[in-house]
């Protein structure tokens, strides 16, 4: 590692993160050559100035022989310097000064080299990720997740108040007939939640769980049947009968500030797990899936439900802007007026191609 230059003073244009922009451009009390851009004349603050923040932010990670080098780690997860600046060495550079502008040599600590590699911290109990979560239900399925009361507390972050006679949307395909074999859409049972013997499997119940599937716009919820176009689809009206508490997974999964957030670690792994649930449950159910794959999403379900929510609100994948809910209680809401709609186009959505190796010759 070069030496560290203590003294020097850095500008907002080292920097592409809005909060140290922001933070130099208020704190800033002289003008001169930027020690580490060059540009000129800018507003300086001495690097020793952001220490606390930088070690705030990459105290969510652990040095690791099999780890990836902590300029890149600070620079692909957060975006923290200016393209112009890391195009060089000066962001390697820039990054070491600022975290050991407060080292002393007789500290019995060697200073922090920015190419040394790090992992991300793990910190909640019971779940590193999403995939160890979900490896953990699979081996135990009966198990009853317990992150702790500390998650349960932080959970409340991501809760949203439906108040009463809020309208949603359920859709069903297909329609019914009277007598003369006029169609029209399903009403009232019809269109609401399944029977208990005939509910199916889902992403947030298990099979024969009744609970009830919607949207928060006619055109989520009719996106969310995924209709063939020319097909017919009957939609209904919801009215809530009462105020509604919400586990929000759309709008309620809290920013991260690397720099101001004391628990950083645990707030990273906390909304990975939250953003992780809510993809869990945009994802469209196809034939060939395991149903195994389900009980993560399930749990997490159950265990929202067992803190008292009254369901859960998703964004929607058949629909941009979308947004879905899942009612764990079907009498929360009263069925209204059903409509018949004709679908006359959809949004085709696909993954790029994908080509299979050729054979050695």
């Amino acid at each position: 590692m070069a030496r560290i230059r203590h003294n020097a003073r850095c500008c907002v244009s080292c920097f592409h993160h809005p909060f140290l922009r922001d933070f130099i451009r208020a704190e800033s009390r002289e003008t001169g050559e930027c020690d580490y851009c060059g540009s000129r004349p800018r507003r300086l603050i001495a690097i020793r100035q952001l220490a606390d923040y930088f070690h705030n932010l990459v105290s969510m990670y652990d040095q690791s022989d099999d780890g990836y080098s902590l300029i890149s780690l600070v620079q692909d997860g957060w975006y923290i310097f200016s393209d112009k600046l890391h195009e060089t060495d000066e962001s390697r550079r820039l990054l070491e000064d600022i975290l050991n502008s407060d080292w002393d040599d007789d500290s019995g600590e060697p200073p922090i080299d920015a190419f040394d590699t790090y992992l991300s911290r793990e910190v909640l109990p019971e779940v590193e990720s999403w995939e160890a979560f979900c490896d953990a239900v699979k081996e135990e399925p009966e198990a009853e997740p317990d992150f702790g009361e500390y998650f349960e507390e932080q959970l409340a972050v991501a809760e949203k108040s439906v108040p009463p006679e809020t309208i949603l949307f359920r859709a069903r395909p297909g329609w019914s007939t009277d007598d003369q074999q006029r169609r029209l859409p399903f009403r009232g049972v019809d269109i609401g939640a399944p029977p208990p013997g005939k509910a199916a499997v889902g992403r947030a119940n298990r099979g024969g769980r009744v609970v009830l599937y919607c949207a928060e716009s006619e055109q989520t919820a009719v996106a969310e049947v995924r209709p063939a176009r020319g097909y017919w689809v009957s939609t209904c009206q919801l009215r809530t009968r009462r105020e509604l508490r919400i586990l929000d997974l759309d709008d309620g999964i809290p920013a991260l500030h690397p720099f101001t957030d004391e628990t950083l670690a645990w707030s990273v792994e906390f909304s990975d797990l939250l953003q992780s649930f809510a993809e869990a449950l945009s994802t469209p159910l196809a034939r060939s899936d395991d149903i195994a794959d389900y009980l993560p999403s399930q749990k997490l379900c159950e265990y929202a439900e067992r803190l008292g929510y009254d369901g859960v609100r998703y964004p929607s994948a058949m629909e941009d802007e979308g947004v879905n809910l899942v009612l764990f209680d079907p009498t929360v809401v009263e069925i209204l007026d059903s409509a018949l709609v004709e679908v006359t186009s959809m949004k085709v959505g696909y993954h790029p191609r994908w080509f299979p190796p050729k054979p050695a010759l």
